[in-house]
């Protein structure tokens, strides 16, 4: 079975990452524990999600042609990106991140130097076209030039494919583009921000859900740490036609860089698969618990492999499929441990992976 493919416009970053005991107040200096040089970037972040988590990967992206570039150029040609469309300027440096990790609890607390992220243009996207209009699934963040992410939600509308924007960090988003936008995941502080409603619960959950959707938002998904992930669907009319909250398992973090981005990345590899929201954000959250459990950004995304392992483990333990079964659901891509198997004791038969794949 071919690769999905994801378009992913976003940004390309050098993280710097100190690991201290305790962050610095105004003015003060702490001895830190190691000190960690690797690519970051929510878009380089996320490309890596979802191409370790099974999807094929084309990246739109801007470097300098500082020492910097390339570092995250190797990233790319190590997870077998699809680059055409990564090119460098001489005006800005290759953007940067200074990160400081706190070693008893994995919080951490970042600056960005955007550089040659900021020199992304409408131009850059549309090389792209072609790309864009077989793409499964479009994903894109807000550390890009905003001409180059109204562009992408342009191209994402004229083809009719779903765009997934990370909302983060949380600047101002026009209202023209949220039409244009299938699918926003902000977390809850970004939530608040945008719709001016405290997300504590699943009802302020579904009360900022519905905020995006009186805008033009077909689908929100509200990222909530340790209280897991709210995600809400709606119709034409803005009507809910599914709400709810999915729990998450509970790891000890080590380095919670990433985090967000790793679930948004294998998100959008799940849904480029064909999975339902609920399965896709299921299988999204697992990725980003295995991501906080090692250092780094980029570096710390799990494949799909990891995933699936751990995903069998906390969800589908137990479930059974027969072996002519499994042969034809493998042939077709088909998940087979999202299904509901009518056979004897419940086990998945041919003809449960025949219904699958009628839809």
């Amino acid at each position: 079975m071919n690769k999905p493919n994801i378009v992913v416009l976003g940004s390309a970053n050098v993280d710097i990452s100190a690991r201290t005991a305790l962050f610095p107040r105004d003015g003060e200096t702490v001895t830190g524990e190691q000190v960690l040089v690797g690519t970051g970037g929510k878009g380089t972040n996320q490309a890596t999600a979802a191409s370790r988590a099974g999807a094929s990967v084309t990246m739109i992206a801007k470097l300098g042609c500082d020492f910097f570039a390339d570092i995250p150029a190797k990233l790319y040609e190590k997870e077998g990106f699809d680059t055409r469309f990564v090119t460098r300027t001489a005006d800005f440096g290759t953007g940067c991140a200074l990160i400081e990790v706190l070693t008893t609890t994995g919080e951490n607390r970042i600056t960005v130097v955007p550089g040659a992220n900021m020199a992304l243009t409408r131009e850059d996207v549309y090389a792209a076209e072609k790309e864009i209009s077989e793409a499964a699934v479009l994903l894109t963040q807000r550390e890009t030039h905003p001409d180059s992410i109204e562009a992408f939600l342009e191209l994402g509308k004229k083809y009719g494919k779903p765009v997934i924007v990370n909302p983060a960090p949380a600047l101002p988003i026009p209202d023209h583009w949220y039409p244009m936008i299938h699918t926003i995941t902000p977390n809850e502080t970004e939530a608040e921000k945008y719709t001016g409603v405290t997300v504590t619960d699943e009802k302020t959950a579904l009360d900022a859900a519905c905020v995006f959707a009186s805008w033009g938002v077909r689908r929100v998904i509200i990222t909530r740490g340790r209280h897991g992930v709210f995600c809400a669907e709606f119709d034409d009319s803005q009507n809910v036609t599914y709400s709810g909250n999915i729990a998450t398992m509970r790891v000890d973090a080590v380095d919670t860089t990433g985090a967000g981005d790793s679930f948004n990345g294998a998100l959008c590899a799940a849904l480029a698969e064909g999975r339902t929201l609920v399965d896709a954000c299921r299988f999204a959250t697992v990725a980003a618990s295995l991501s906080v459990t090692r250092p780094g950004a980029a570096e710390s995304m799990a494949t799909r492999e990891e995933i699936d392992a751990l995903y069998n483990k906390f969800y589908h333990s137990g479930i059974r499929i027969d072996a002519r079964a499994r042969m034809l659901a493998n042939e077709n891509g088909i998940f087979w441990r999202a299904l509901t198997g009518t056979g004897e004791d419940g086990i998945i038969t041919e003809s449960d992976i025949r219904r699958a794949m009628r839809g």
